[in-house]
C-alpha cells in the first residue's frame, strides 16, 4: 500500500497569508502596472471633478493631485465598454482605456487631450422622425463589387466613384417654406478626424464639420437674399436627455432691412431666431447615412449617403452618394488619415456650398 502523503506543517498565520506562485506574479504585476489603484480605489470621487475633467475639485484653486487625481480618471473610464471587434468602426483604432489612465497619469500628460486618443468612439448622430412620418427605404447598393485583387488606394476610389456617385433627382417641387434636418449633424474632433474608424461618412463629414446644425439648423443654409427657406427644423436632445423639436425661423422684417443696408458681413443670427416648438409643419426631410464598401477601411475610402425624404409617404425624392479618399491614402501612407484633407469624388462638387446647391435644387425656396 502506498504511503499517505505526509502533511506539510506551517505556522497557521504563515499558512493564511501565503498564495500560489502564479496567483503572487499576477499580483505583482498588476501592482507594477498600475501602481496606487488600492489606494486610489477607496477615494470618493466628486461629479464636480468629473465634470472638470479630473483637474480639480470643481475650481481650478483646488486641484486634484496624487490617488484623488487617478482615482476620478478610472471613474472616467468606468462606464466605457470594452472594445467590441465586430462593430470595430464604432471603435478608435487605438482605443484602450486603461492606457488611457496610463497616459493622464504620465509626468507632464495631466491636461493632455492627445490621450483622448485611447478612450475615442464614433459619435453617433440619431434621427428625430415625426411620430407620424414614413422612413424610406434606401436606395440598394449595387450587387457588382468594382474591387479587383492588388487594386491601389487611388484606384479604387476612382472605380467606386464611376460606378456608384452622383446625384439622382426622382422629384422636384416648387415653393417650399422650410424643410426637417431628420439627423443634424455637427463637428468632429481632431483625433476623429485622425482615425480610420470613427468618421461614420467622411464623404459628407467635410461639408458639416464648420456647420453648427445641431443648435441652428438653418446655418448655411439661411442666405442673405430674398430666396430664402422660411425655417428650417431639427430634433435635439436636451440635457435631460429629452426630445425637443427645434424650428430656427427668418424674420423677414429684420432680412429686408439687411437687405436695404446691404453689409459686407452679415451672420443669419442678425435675421433669424430658434424656438423649442411642439409640432412640425415640415413636409420634407433631410437625412444621411455612412457607406461600407469591401476592404474601404484598409484602403483609406469611406462613403456617405443624403437623400431628401417625403416625410408622409416614405418617399425618396432625391439621393446622392459620394466616396472620400484620404490624402494619406492615396500617397501609399497607411498609418496616417486626415479626413479634411481628403479628395472628394472628380464628377461631384465637394462643399458645404455644393451640399445647400443640391438641397435648392432638390427643395427651391419660395420664390426661386
Amino acid at each position: 500500500m502506498a504511503e499517505a502523503p505526509k502533511k506539510e506543517h506551517r505556522p497557521a498565520a504563515t499558512a493564511n497569508t501565503t498564495c500560489r506562485s502564479l496567483a503572487c506574479a499576477l499580483a505583482a504585476a498588476i501592482a507594477f502596472a498600475v501602481p496606487h489603484t488600492s489606494a486610489a480605489q477607496s477615494v470618493v470621487v466628486r461629479e464636480a471633478s468629473l465634470k472638470r475633467n479630473c483637474l480639480d475639485k470643481g475650481t481650478s484653486d483646488h486641484p486634484l493631485h496624487g490617488k484623488e487625481f487617478e482615482a476620478c480618471l478610472r471613474k472616467q473610464i468606468e462606464g466605457l465598454p470594452a472594445l467590441d471587434r465586430t462593430r470595430r468602426e464604432h471603435f478608435g483604432e487605438r482605443y484602450d482605456p486603461p492606457k488611457y489612465v496610463e497616459c493622464r497619469l504620465q509626468p507632464d500628460n495631466r491636461n493632455s487631450s492627445a490621450c483622448n486618443v485611447f478612450i475615442l468612439r464614433r459619435r453617433e448622430w440619431p434621427e428625430y422622425w415625426p411620430a407620424n412620418a414614413v422612413r424610406p427605404r434606401w436606395p440598394e447598393a449595387p450587387q457588382e463589387s468594382v474591387y479587383r485583387n492588388g487594386m491601389k488606394p487611388r484606384e479604387y476610389w476612382e472605380a467606386l466613384c464611376n460606378a456608384e456617385a452622383g446625384e439622382f433627382i426622382y422629384k422636384t417641387v416648387k415653393d417650399v417654406e422650410g424643410f426637417l434636418l431628420v439627423r443634424p449633424r455637427g463637428a468632429e474632433t481632431d483625433y476623429a478626424a485622425q482615425d480610420p474608424f470613427v468618421v461614420e461618412d467622411a464623404y459628407g463629414f467635410r461639408e458639416f464639420q464648420f456647420v453648427h446644425l445641431e443648435t441652428r439648423p438653418g446655418k448655411g443654409l439661411f442666405t442673405l437674399s430674398k430666396q430664402n427657406y422660411s425655417f428650417i427644423e431639427s430634433g435635439i436632445r436636451s440635457a435631460s436627455g429629452r426630445r425637443m423639436w427645434l424650428r430656427h425661423e427668418i424674420d423677414f422684417s429684420k432680412l429686408e432691412e439687411m437687405l436695404r443696408r446691404k453689409p459686407e458681413k452679415w451672420r443669419e443670427e442678425q435675421f433669424s431666431s430658434v424656438s423649442e416648438i411642439s409640432e412640425l409643419k415640415s413636409v420634407y426631410g433631410l437625412t444621411w447615412r455612412g457607406i461600407r464598401r469591401e476592404h474601404d477601411i484598409e484602403l483609406g475610402i469611406s462613403g456617405g449617403e443624403l437623400a431628401v425624404v417625403d416625410l408622409k409617404f416614405g418617399e425618396v425624392v432625391a439621393f446622392r452618394r459620394g466616396f472620400a479618399l484620404d490624402v494619406f491614402a492615396a500617397r501609399g501612407d497607411k498609418s496616417r488619415r486626415y479626413w479634411l484633407s481628403s479628395a472628394g469624388c472628380p464628377v461631384m462638387g465637394r462643399e458645404f456650398l455644393t451640399l445647400s446647391a443640391f438641397i435648392r435644387k432638390v427643395l427651391p425656396p419660395r420664390g426661386t
